[in-house]
């Protein structure tokens, strides 16, 4: 019978595993096809620039100041050594390479979601399967194809769950590791200082749990945040206040709402406005009755990271209302500005793992039924927004061709890519460029 068990267990173990490689594989393939070895917006300042001047710098403090350097609202530290740690390993600078690479952080945080899943029956790995569907499809196709973009939104949530998840009933070097993952969200993109707040108050909530070691473990944490936040705010300007993002959504109250709830919904609203607000509305719902039942027991780091989606996708909200109310009213053009997306498809995949971890007995018609739908979900994206991909592809290679590599709206490229050249660095494409 035991043997019976084990065999059924080890096809479907078999069965989910194939089938994740076939989607995620399938994903990257897409990625890989439709990629360019070019630089695309901010990639210039972030990646090719910081690698230029930091290849090129007289001294060790010079080289820690040009890493540490703010890149618009964030400082991307963490990004940056990555960036830089595979130009050393393949010569020079490959923005194709990069975007494959980034998807490393979403491969991890469907990982880390998977280790939250609380039923350890042998139907477990099928789920996997299921995160994989939710999270390896084209709807965020504003990212998908554009590197540095993709290691701060894909990184950024990614290090956050993994300190949260350390935090849960820490030890030492659990707690090492959870400031570790904590320091590289904070210097992967500005909302990963939330981090710090959320892990205090999880900390405080296992006073029991930690005992004697609660006070230790309480000092460690605030000296880890001290430090990091000081040096954080040592080196980042602020381009407009929190007063003055507070003060341009109270002026445009119904604008900012909106953008809100349709901006939570757009990983499932298919950039249908009406849909999108209704759905954003219900994962609002969702959320509470999710943390009001954990509150009666005990939170988990799906809980506080469940939190962290939410403030994040209203800070987004804010910082963008600032400037977009300045050219136009229509919310939609802020919730579904395709980079965004991804913090409402990191929101639902939380609400997913938290729903199946209160559907009891979890049986196999169930998980089968989640299977289809996530199957659906996969399908139809690929449907509706792979076209999205495809045409941002075409978009690029256009303009390129017809402005070049020296065209930008906000600085001159031309001497970055001369010194880039002239260093080995990265070499611009000829023209007509023609990647087929």
């Amino acid at each position: 019978m035991k043997s019976a068990i084990n065999e059924r267990n080890g096809y479907w173990y078999f069965f989910s595993m194939l089938a994740s490689v076939i989607v995620i594989g399938g994903y990257i393939f897409n990625v890989f096809r439709l990629s360019l070895n070019i630089p695309y917006r901010d990639d210039f300042q972030d990646i090719l620039t910081f690698v230029v001047d930091f290849r090129m710098a007289d001294s060790l403090l010079e080289a820690l100041s040009i890493m540490l350097q703010q890149h618009a609202d964030h400082l991307t530290l963490s990004s940056r050594i990555i960036y830089y740690l595979f130009f050393l390993a393949e010569g020079e600078v490959n923005f194709r390479t990069l975007a494959i690479v980034s998807h490393l952080g979403l491969l991890w945080l469907t990982w880390l979601y998977y280790l939250q899943i609380e039923n350890k029956s042998g139907l477990r790995p099928i789920l996997f399967l299921c995160l994989a569907l939710l999270l390896f499809n084209p709807r965020d196709y504003g990212i998908a194809i554009w590197p540095m973009a993709a290691f701060g939104f894909f990184f950024v949530y990614c290090y956050s769950l993994a300190s949260l998840h350390f935090l849960n009933s820490p030890n030492i070097y659990k707690l090492c590791a959870a400031a570790l993952a904590a320091f590289l969200a904070t210097f992967t993109m500005s909302i990963g200082q939330l981090i710090w707040g959320l892990g205090l108050v999880y900390l405080i909530t296992q006073r029991n749990y930690l005992q004697e070691k609660f006070n230790a473990y309480m000092i460690i944490w605030i000296a880890f945040a001290i430090c990091t936040l000081t040096i954080f705010n040592l080196f980042y300007k602020t381009f407009f206040t929190e007063s003055q993002m507070l003060i341009a959504v109270f002026n445009n109250p119904i604008f900012s709402l909106q953008a809100f709830l349709a901006l939570l919904g757009s990983a499932v609203g298919f950039e249908n406005a009406l849909l999108s607000q209704i759905l954003g509305t219900f994962s609002l719902i969702l959320s509470v009755l999710f943390i009001k039942q954990g509150l009666k027991n005990t939170l988990l780091p799906l809980h506080y990271f469940l939190i962290f989606n939410i403030v994040a996708v209203a800070i987004i909200v804010m910082a963008r209302v600032f400037v977009i109310v300045a050219t136009t009213l229509d919310f939609s053009a802020l919730a579904f500005e395709p980079r965004y997306s991804f913090a409402s498809s990191t929101m639902w995949a939380t609400l997913f793992v938290l729903f199946i971890n209160n559907l009891k007995p979890l049986n196999f018609m169930r998980i089968s039924a989640l299977t289809m739908f996530c199957v659906m979900f996969n399908v139809l994206s690929y449907i509706y927004f792979l076209p999205s991909l495809e045409e941002l592809h075409r978009r690029r290679i256009a303009n390129v061709n017809a402005f070049g590599l020296t065209s930008s709206q906000d600085w001159p490229v031309a001497p970055t890519l001369k010194k880039a050249a002239a260093a080995g660095i990265y070499k611009a494409p000829g023209l007509p460029f023609n990647p087929d």
